[in-house]
């Protein structure tokens, strides 16, 4: 593929695409993941908190998820999405795209 006359190698891309997406496919996640930069969904996040919390969405009120404690691996994060996904309601943003610290919480922002 050719970007702003930069050769870029898909390669890589479909290696974390299929990574993600077999762990997608295993667990029965309608979320699907869009965080190419986690090399390894097993790796700690540098992200600790007490509560996933989820409000930019299409569903009705925010949801609060309680997180495991400690420095959480991007795979506790993943959980916590998955079910805040799912209880929003919203059938129509469910690419995670990051997580952001306030306090003991972590944010969840998702896209379609």
């Amino acid at each position: 593929m050719i970007k702003d006359n930069v050769e870029f190698d898909d390669s890589e891309f479909d290696l974390k695409f299929n990574y993600f997406e077999d762990i997608r496919k295993t667990n029965k996640f309608r979320s699907v993941w869009s965080m190419y930069e986690v090399l390894n969904i097993h790796e700690l996040s540098g992200l600790s908190g007490d509560t996933l919390r989820y409000g930019d969405h299409w569903g009705e009120g925010a949801i609060v998820i309680p997180l495991p404690g400690g420095e959480l691996q991007w795979w506790d994060l993943w959980v916590a999405a998955e079910k805040a996904i799912n209880e929003s309601g919203d059938n129509h943003h469910m690419y995670i795209e990051y997580f952001r610290k306030k306090g003991n919480d972590i944010y969840l922002s998702t896209g379609s």
